[in-house]
């Protein structure tokens, strides 16, 4: 069995009447290849059943008779009428226009394949592109196209079926699963979004100097896509929780670690700030939690977690807090009893209680803290005014409440 590759312009009667030696036989070759029409495309490769067949030799000559007598010529037989071929012509004509359109359409579906590939090339699902040994278009994007899809938009609708799809993009796989269950979401991303973001996400990271592990691979923005973090709020948090502790002195930042269980690595750091199921205006008291802490431990007070974030949700400025604290630190002569003062004042409870009240556990109103730090002031400064005053005055001197 022969074979034959198609030629543009090529049709089965035509290759047929080239290799078999008849049109008429093209029926043969339309089952040698389990063709179920008549359509063909250039490049196909066709088994040919069997070659046309050899003409009959040409008989030997007769040998030539015994004379005979001479008689009158018989007469001539009549002509044969030529044959109608108009049928077959016709079915020839009907062929060709056939093949014609096919390939036209071959040739739109070329170009369809062309436009939707350069599409799938750019969401990074060009390992789903074939072409054969000629350049032909294979594979399953040509097999979409040959099914109609013909545009980016159907063709997005069938590539959500591929593993490769769901590989590449789970967070649109999730958010329609999600939306599904009757959970919002609000408008699904497409996969652009989706690599927009992905890249305006990585290259604030990098900018910010955090680990290369976190926006290396595309799961690593999952779970933020997810949780309606955007890309203004990905710098936020690295701005405002990431850069600030990291640029805040040793002691706020061991605070940090020991009020939130951060690790004492940027690596841990970046995942802390870095994870959706916190709240930005969550990780922002923390940050601020974490400084008044470390004031407090400078004046040799000591505030756990729950007394920091407290104070820090009443005074959430830094400069504040800080003014605070060292108001309270001027305050320090006050918290130690000269003789004759029986009554204990001190930074962890009078002091804390003048600046913020009872938020810090104080058992104290500000009101009341400040009326018993002006009582030992008052009395102080009589005790002065009174011959032999002096020896009740601490080493350190009266120090007025918040003046210096």
């Amino acid at each position: 069995m022969a074979g034959y590759t198609v030629q543009r312009g090529d049709s089965l009667w035509k290759i047929a009447q080239e290799t078999l030696g008849s049109g008429a036989r093209w029926r043969e070759i339309q089952a040698a290849n389990n063709i179920s029409g008549t359509v063909i495309y250039p490049g196909q490769a066709l088994n040919i059943p069997g070659a046309a067949p050899a003409p009959a030799p040409a008989p030997a000559p007769a040998p030539a008779p015994a004379e005979t007598p001479v008689s009158a010529p018989a007469p001539a037989p009549a002509e044969e009428p030529a044959p109608d071929n108009t049928a077959a012509l016709i079915e020839e004509m009907r062929r060709q226009d056939e093949q014609r359109r096919a390939d036209a359409e071959y040739q739109a579906n070329q170009r369809l394949y062309r436009d939707l590939s350069g599409y799938m090339e750019s969401i990074g699902l060009g390992s789903l592109l074939r072409v054969g040994p000629s350049g032909e278009p294979q594979g399953w994007l040509w097999d979409q196209v040959r099914r109609g899809v013909n545009s980016t938009a159907a063709l997005a609708i069938a590539l959500q079926e591929t593993p490769e799809f769901q590989q590449r993009f789970p967070v649109i796989i999730e958010q329609q699963r999600r939306a599904a269950a009757g959970t919002y979401v609000g408008a699904v991303m497409t996969p652009a979004e989706v690599l927009e973001y992905e890249e305006r996400a990585a290259n604030l990271m990098r900018s910010a100097g955090l680990p290369s592990s976190f926006y290396d691979q595309p799961s690593d923005f999952q779970d933020l896509m997810l949780a309606g973090v955007d890309v203004p709020e990905i710098g936020e948090r690295i701005t405002q929780a990431f850069d600030a502790v990291i640029d805040a002195p040793a002691d706020v930042r061991n605070q940090f670690e020991t009020y939130f269980g951060v690790g004492n690595t940027d690596t841990a750091l970046a995942a802390f700030v870095l994870d959706p199921n916190r709240l930005l205006r969550d990780l922002e008291k923390y940050r601020v939690a974490a400084f008044g802490g470390a004031m407090a431990a400078r004046y040799d007070i000591t505030l756990n977690r729950s007394q920091a974030e407290l104070i820090a949700a009443e005074m959430p400025d830094e400069a504040a807090l800080g003014r605070a604290f060292e108001t309270i630190g001027r305050q320090q002569s006050l918290f130690v009893e000269s003789v004759g003062e029986a009554t204990d004042l001190s930074a962890q409870v009078e002091g804390l209680a003048s600046q913020f009240g009872d938020i810090a556990g104080t058992g104290l109103t500000e009101a009341e803290a400040t009326a018993r730090m002006e009582q030992r002031l008052l009395r102080r400064e009589a005790a002065q005014r009174s011959p032999g005053g002096g020896a009740i005055v601490t080493g350190a001197g009266v120090v007025g409440l918040g003046q210096g």
